[in-house]
């Protein structure tokens, strides 16, 4: 009976495993999909993009500045009305040169965050790393995490080293960062739809 039970469990282990690794793949298809059609609308028209860039100099601190980028679908439309979904959008932000952060946010097409991408560096923290987290019907799938090597290129990815794989967890470091993703990625949307319907009243 236990050995019956135990073949039980390592077949769901099994089913649930490969389940979550074809999840995974369909991820970084769409997400290469998008990256083909982001790249397609530099050169061809029409672009379905909005931008918003705020700048401003902070005394003793210098310059600040984030941008963000919005990329969206045309799901409905007629004479009256149009209606767009928000697929990607992406976050840079910089303080003078001491820190730059770099965001990619996916959602599915129930509006839900799908992948999300950070490469963060800071001199005053003395961190410099780059985070993937996959998610599946609002549930962490997986996580990887790079760290810069000694004497690395901040530019090459390839000298950033994978030191943390995980389903469901998150490094310690990106732990506060993690709890405060829902409410960031939701606040993404929101600021998207705000500006979207303000253009297009």
């Amino acid at each position: 009976m236990k050995k019956i039970v135990l073949i039980n469990i390592l077949m769901c282990s099994c089913f649930l495993l490969n389940a979550q690794n074809s999840h995974i793949s369909k991820i970084r298809s769409d997400y290469s999909e998008i990256q083909k059609s982001i790249q397609n609308q530099r050169t061809d028209i029409p672009k379905n993009d909005i931008s918003i860039i705020q700048n401003q100099n902070v005394a003793g601190i210098g310059e600040q500045k984030i941008e963000y980028k919005f990329w969206f679908d045309i799901i409905y439309y007629d004479s009256d009305d149009m209606k767009h979904r928000l697929d990607f959008a992406t976050r840079k932000y910089h303080i003078a040169a001491s820190v730059y952060s770099y965001e990619e946010f996916m959602f599915d097409n129930a509006g839900n965050l799908s992948f999300y991408y950070i490469r963060l560096n800071s001199e005053y923290e003395k961190i410099d790393y780059e985070i993937r987290l996959y998610f599946n019907n609002k549930k962490l799938i997986k996580v990887i995490a790079k760290e810069l090597q000694p004497n690395g290129n901040r530019r090459k990815s390839s000298d950033y080293k994978k030191t943390f794989e995980s389903a469901d967890k998150v490094p310690n470091y990106f732990s506060d960062n993690y709890k405060n993703l829902p409410t960031l990625a939701k606040d993404i949307k929101n600021l998207f739809y705000i500006v979207d319907e303000t253009f297009n009243k």
